[in-house]
């Protein structure tokens, strides 16, 4: 399983491994009660952390293609090597500690006009440094910048207090929710009910609302959303 960055590891264990499931896209060689290993992918230090587990649900056919994993003796030691596998970092990570301080002490000190000339034209770097420090009020700017990516757009939708214009700003974009990380993020929000969760339901493959739907993590108002879907 790979990641988009440390936040998408961090949703995934958070989100679904937590509770000691997992969902591997794509067709895989596996068959349903098979013993398989579970291969994570560290986004930036490209270690790997492997986890026994079972297939507990199998799709070859698209859309949904995928695997549903059960992780076999899942404790709370389990649980440590996941998170602390998600903090590691790599040596060149650790090396930039410094000018990323450099970075963060700069973007302090911006002005009202000079926060939003970075929200429009600035680096990934800077921009993130922006959205950190900053918050909900560059969130609208960057989201209207062409140039933001799919991590940036993660991170902003998981806030609980996202203004009600911002989550139908993002769940307008057929092509964000496109990108599954989102669309869990976005259904974790409570911020995210009516017309903007039957958006992203609807954006959903099937075998993928079916999990969502068995797991407590998620908001139970989505979970019986997805049943009224899956009855009609």
């Amino acid at each position: 399983m790979h990641f988009v960055d440390r936040d998408d590891l961090a949703a995934e264990i958070e989100g679904n491994l937590i509770s000691g499931r997992a969902f591997v896209t794509g067709d895989q060689e596996v068959t349903e009660r098979q013993s398989c290993l579970l291969v994570l992918i560290h986004p930036e230090t490209e270690e790997s952390l492997e986890l026994c587990a079972q297939a507990v649900y199998v799709k070859t056919d698209e859309p949904g293609a995928g695997v549903g994993l059960e992780l076999a003796s899942f404790d709370p030691e389990s649980l440590d090597r996941l998170r602390s596998f998600a903090r590691s970092k790599s040596k060149k990570e650790a090396g930039a500690t410094t000018e990323a301080g450099d970075l963060y002490t700069r973007v302090r000190h911006y002005t009202a006009a000079e926060q939003l000339r970075a929200a429009r034209e600035g680096d990934l770097r800077e921009r993130v440094a922006l959205e950190q420090i900053y918050g909900k009020a560059v969130w609208e700017v960057l989201l209207r910048n062409p140039r933001i990516t799919a991590p940036e757009i993660i991170r902003i939708s998981r806030t609980p207090k996202l203004p009600k214009q911002l989550v139908e700003v993002i769940t307008n974009n057929a092509s964000w929710l496109a990108v599954s990380t989102l669309r869990r993020s976005l259904l974790m929000n409570p911020r995210v009910t009516g017309a903007c969760l039957d958006k992203v339901l609807r954006a959903t493959p099937r075998a993928e609302l079916t999990l969502i739907a068995k797991q407590s993590s998620y908001p139970m108002n989505v979970r019986q959303a997805i049943k009224r879907i899956q009855g009609r």
